[in-house]
């Protein structure tokens, strides 16, 4: 079977590209910066996937070679409310840098 090409997709509005690979990786980038958003999303290394937005664009579906599949929140908001509830506590900022990465200001995410 021929491994179909690295994809790459716009949200609606044309600030968010979702970038697929075929090494595995599946990355967001920010349009208006041309920054890399967070970390990678978790995958199958070495294997080639393709990813889509959701109709709503609130999250992002990730099909890898072997079938295994993905579903992750596509918004920032999304992982800030995920990260409050994991944690039960906001994070710190070496955690922000780690996760989220550099160039998004450290917010107290939880009350």
């Amino acid at each position: 079977m021929k491994e179909p090409a690295p994809g790459v997709q716009f949200t609606k509005d044309g600030r968010t590209l979702l970038s697929t690979g075929s090494d595995g990786s599946t990355r967001l980038y920010d349009t208006a910066t041309h920054r890399e958003i967070g970390n990678p999303f978790p995958g199958q290394d070495q294997q080639w996937g393709y990813g889509v937005f959701t109709g709503d664009e609130s999250s992002v579906v990730v099909i890898h070679a072997d079938g295994t599949g993905y579903i992750w929140p596509a918004s920032l908001a999304s992982w800030e409310n995920h990260a409050c509830a994991v944690a039960k506590r906001s994070l710190t900022p070496a955690e922000w840098l780690q996760f989220v990465g550099g160039g998004y200001p450290h917010p107290r995410l939880c009350g």
